[in-house]
């Protein structure tokens, strides 16, 4: 059987009012059009008329907002601000005197919630 033929019976199967549609070309174009169709060719050619305006415009303010991003990205990571940790404070602190600042019930309910941790930490661990 032919592909035509396979064709034509899927169709059949498929979509029979398809099948009985009139396949011509609708549109048509009239005998001898081309040779009939007569353009007059002009003799001196058109002046070129360049537009500047509002298209220049829209180019120069998008690359100066290109450039504005690229710049601000620029600075904004090449930044050498120091984020270190600032350890000298720290080793200023008097321990004892902080401690002594908590009342027994902070220090009760911190020394609850280490063993909680740990007692979990060792859970995890066994298991």
């Amino acid at each position: 059987m032919s592909n035509q033929q396979e064709i034509q019976n899927e169709l059949e199967g498929i979509a029979p009012l398809l099948n009985k549609i009139h396949k011509a070309p609708v549109q048509q174009i009239p005998e001898n059009y081309f040779e009939k169709f007569s353009a007059p060719i002009p003799q001196q050619p058109n002046k070129v008329i360049a537009r500047f305006g509002f298209n220049k415009w829209i180019m120069y303010a998008s690359a100066a907002a290109i450039a504005g991003i690229l710049v601000t990205s620029v600075l904004q990571y090449t930044d050498k601000k120091s984020n270190s940790f600032d350890y000298e404070q720290y080793n200023k602190i008097n321990i004892t005197e902080e401690l002594s600042k908590l009342s027994d019930e902070e220090l009760q309910d911190y020394l609850v919630s280490v063993s909680e941790t740990s007692a979990t930490i060792n859970y995890i661990e066994e298991e």
